[in-house]
């Protein structure tokens, strides 16, 4: 399976809502509005695995990571469970 990370763009967003319904229950999923802020934050990187299905680019899971001044925390990592299993979040 060929994977390639990147980061992520606001056109992005309806596959991130997508990953969270699918790897988080409902109490925990960020609303799109969350995500758009993160995608945007100068504090916040998020990043997408993306695997290549047919012709296009199918993003499959993700990672939210918070930067501050000495450190950097991962607030979130999510995979579409269709994809769980197969070696991803090795990468």
């Amino acid at each position: 399976m060929n994977i390639s990370i990147r980061l992520s763009t606001n056109s992005d967003l309806n596959a991130l809502e997508k990953i969270e319904r699918s790897a988080f229950p409902s109490f925990q999923q960020s609303p799109r509005r969350k995500i758009r802020l993160s995608i945007n934050s100068p504090f916040q990187k998020v990043w997408v695995a993306e695997i290549k299905k047919g012709k296009k680019n199918l993003v499959v899971g993700t990672v939210i990571i918070h930067q501050h001044k000495k450190s950097i925390r991962i607030y979130s990592i999510g995979l579409l469970i269709e994809y769980q299993g197969f070696g991803i979040g090795l990468r």
